[in-house]
């Protein structure tokens, strides 16, 4: 039942739309015969949707920053664990601090290698090279990650096992 109104409700909201109005009200293109002998008229241009206002803007805006702080909250709530995540070649530990920047709590990259990502909307960086404590749902995701990237291949090294005789492919082709 609440479905249907949801429904009745967005209905109601584009039918009163005035582009789509003008659009439902517009004579048939010029493309497609028409019904009496009369030359048809060129349509007139779709009228185009006005543009956003500032104060508008600022409200997607300030969606935008409401949905990256409840991740922020959702992390702040999990439980820490400690991670490295290992430099690779000539990479240095990075090394990162916390500043507060328009009133809100940023993690900023000083030096060295890190590794970030964004969960919906909330950017996390870590320091590659030195054990940081990070939120559960972050430590699982990188652990995934780096799964993934150490399994890519196996099906091609010359090291693996072959299923229908048991030994590596090596001693086949030796």
């Amino acid at each position: 039942m609440a479905n249907k109104i949801k429904v009745e409700k967005i209905t109601k909201e584009i039918k009163e739309d005035p582009i789509v109005r003008d659009v439902d009200n517009q004579k048939k293109p010029i493309s497609e015969p028409s019904e009496s002998s009369e030359p048809t008229e060129a349509k007139e241009p779709v009228k185009e949707k006005p543009k956003v206002s500032m104060e508008e803007d600022r409200k997607i805006d300030r969606g935008w920053e409401n949905k990256a702080e409840i991740m922020r909250k959702n992390f702040e709530s999990q439980p820490t664990v400690e991670i490295m995540i290992p430099c690779e070649g000539e990479e240095q530990p990075g090394v990162v601090k916390t500043e507060i920047v328009n009133g809100k709590e940023v993690t900023i990259a000083v030096s060295g290698a890190v590794w970030s990502k964004t969960f919906n909307g909330h950017r996390v960086i870590i320091p590659k090279g030195v054990y940081t404590p990070v939120a559960k749902q972050v430590a699982d995701n990188i652990a995934k990650e780096f799964a993934q990237t150490q399994s890519a291949g196996e099906q091609w090294k010359i090291d693996r096992k072959d299923p229908n005789t048991g030994g590596t492919v090596k001693q086949q082709l030796s």
